[in-house]
């Protein structure tokens, strides 16, 4: 087989990749409260608001263009590994089983494109060491998002979740402290327009009970 005739195939295999990655579904939901969110959809969004912020405000701290690279890998995974609903896995058993699953569908994907399109799995695994800034702001990021689909899709997946206004409430507040202790000092303004995110989310939430 010619040289190109492989990078053909591998071709091939991305747009299978791709395909099979839009498939994979979130247990958060789109503003009609009924289509669940895909990976694709959740990955665009990341890059989207990411790129956005970082260049806002760090513009001259960050490199945009590959926070916006590592958004577009960062739950690669999931093609093979499925997506983990944070909000009631919490235990340590589910994140080590997460954590399984996921080097699991690394490896199936390096398989399929390496060496050729090595690409991808590089940065799924620098994504996941966590030592570049821009790596630890795209986490941020992400763990921003569910917020706004919340908001965006009046709670649906809350009220359909089985879990109390006290758990929902409980979580959110916890998760902000996880965050603040974590990242309040890199990117403390991202912290703070979390907060108000919160604020905004846990307002229209009192105002839907009412």
């Amino acid at each position: 087989m010619e040289k190109k005739d492989i990078y053909v195939d591998k071709i091939f295999d991305l747009a299978k990749l791709s395909f099979a990655f839009a498939r994979i579904n979130r247990a958060t939901h789109h503003e009609d409260g009924i289509r669940q969110e895909s990976d694709t959809d959740h990955t665009f969004m990341l890059s989207l608001v990411a790129s956005s912020l970082a260049e806002a405000f760090y513009k001259e701290k960050l490199d945009i263009g590959l926070i916006s690279q590592f958004a577009t890998v960062h739950d690669l995974v999931e093609v093979y590994a499925g997506d983990t609903n944070s909000f009631i896995n919490v235990s340590e058993e589910s994140k080590q089983e997460k954590k399984n699953r996921e080097l699991k569908s690394l490896q199936k994907i390096k398989e399929e494109l390496n060496p050729q399109f090595a690409w991808a799995t590089n940065l799924i695994e620098k994504y996941e060491k966590q030592e570049e800034i821009e790596a630890r702001f795209v986490y941020l990021v992400d763990k921003i998002l569910p917020e706004l689909t919340h908001v965006l899709s009046n709670f649906s997946y809350i009220k359909n979740s089985g879990q109390s206004k006290e758990y929902f409430y409980s979580f959110i507040k916890n998760k902000t402290v996880f965050l603040e202790e974590k990242y309040g000092k890199e990117f403390g303004e991202i912290l703070n327009i979390y907060k108000s995110i919160v604020e905004k989310m846990f307002n229209k939430y009192e105002s839907l009970e009412n």
